[in-house]
């Protein structure tokens, strides 16, 4: 019979470790959330300036969401789908690529694609997309993101922050068969009309570039659900087409200013071709600081008019606002660098 040692009975006075997902599980998800609070999403204001790019600290939200679902199988659960619910492909680290930005988004743009398409888990996921389109590549990465967007059940918001305005061609040809009717938002420059095309039920369409001549026509032919559009700049002309083209349209922000200064100065008798509509309820207009106090005195009055003779018989907002400054910060990159 062995011999029982000394001490058989008495527990360890060591304490034994516990694994250390065990330790963060005891962490409330709460106390995540909270964290993840200073993590900035991409704010609207950032995407209205139409910068190529946005700053760095953009992308660290969606780097510290996929490493938290990669932890435990609990944090996998609560993080995987705030992980990948936002498709970017516009932040531009400059010190990856030598400054060559365009080269840096594009892969980024089609390498995420191509691997969510090889990753049907991960599609549903997805809800919004944030994207830098450029000349770079066009082959291989507009056919991989307009295909990437098709499996995409739930995204309903779908913002271009900028497309260069030499490739409407390749734009077209690889978008112009798409069909993207889970789209409910959209933000994009003029150029990138032929996307809208595509999102045949969209209901809010925003103009960040130029006049917004463009879109009024793509809503007129493929978009007949529009409901909301901010951010064009309606001459004579666009108004008309603009009344015809988009009959169910119950909000609308015009503005004074466009990032490239092209088209016709707006005229207060423009704006009042804007009461035709029959549905519209609420009109906002932008102005510039440095208008003269007597023209913008004029534009503010034919737009309350507009508003208040509209067939609408509802409750009518009317809004007059300054534009955002365009002072370029470290939020975006400007304009200035584009070389794509």
């Amino acid at each position: 019979m062995a011999k029982r040692r000394r001490g058989d009975n008495q527990q360890s006075s060591t304490p034994i470790a516990e694994p250390y997902n065990v330790l963060r599980l005891r962490l409330p998800l709460e106390l995540f959330d909270m964290i993840l609070d200073y993590f900035p999403k991409i704010p609207e204001k950032v995407i209205l300036r139409n910068p190529i790019g946005v700053a760095p600290k953009y992308g660290e939200r969606g780097k510290v969401l996929r490493a938290l679902s990669k932890t435990s199988r609990l944090l996998r659960n609560a993080y995987l789908s705030l992980a990948w619910e936002h498709l970017d492909g516009c932040v531009i680290y400059p010190e990856a690529t030598h400054g060559v930005w365009f080269k840096q988004v594009s892969k980024r743009l089609e390498r995420v694609s191509k691997g969510l398409m090889k990753c049907p888990h991960l599609v549903q996921h997805v809800r919004v997309a944030t994207v830098t389109l450029t000349r770079c590549s066009t082959e291989t990465v507009l056919p991989a993101f307009a295909q990437c967007l098709e499996i995409l059940p739930n995204l309903h918001t779908l913002q271009i922050i900028h497309a260069h305005s030499q490739m409407t061609t390749a734009l077209k040809t690889w978008f112009e068969h798409k069909r993207y009717p889970q789209i409910r938002a959209i933000m994009l420059p003029s150029c990138a009309h032929n996307v809208l095309r595509a999102c045949s039920e969209v209901t809010r369409v925003v103009c960040i570039e130029d006049d917004g001549g463009k879109l009024v026509s793509a809503i007129g032919s493929d978009c007949k659900k529009v409901e909301v559009l901010h951010g064009i700049r309606p001459s004579a002309n666009i108004a008309k087409r603009l009344v015809k083209a988009a009959p169910l349209l119950k909000e609308l922000e015009i503005t004074t200013y466009t990032i490239y200064r092209n088209g016709d100065e707006l005229l207060p008798s423009d704006i009042k071709i804007l009461q035709n509509f029959k549905q519209l309820s609420s009109l906002t207009i932008r102005l510039e600081r440095n208008f003269r106090k007597e023209k913008k005195d004029a534009l503010i009055q034919a737009a309350r008019e507009a508003i208040q003779n509209s067939s609408f018989r509802g409750e009518k907002v009317f809004l007059d606002k300054y534009a955002e400054p365009q002072n370029f910060n470290h939020d975006s990159v400007p304009k200035d660098q584009e070389s794509d």
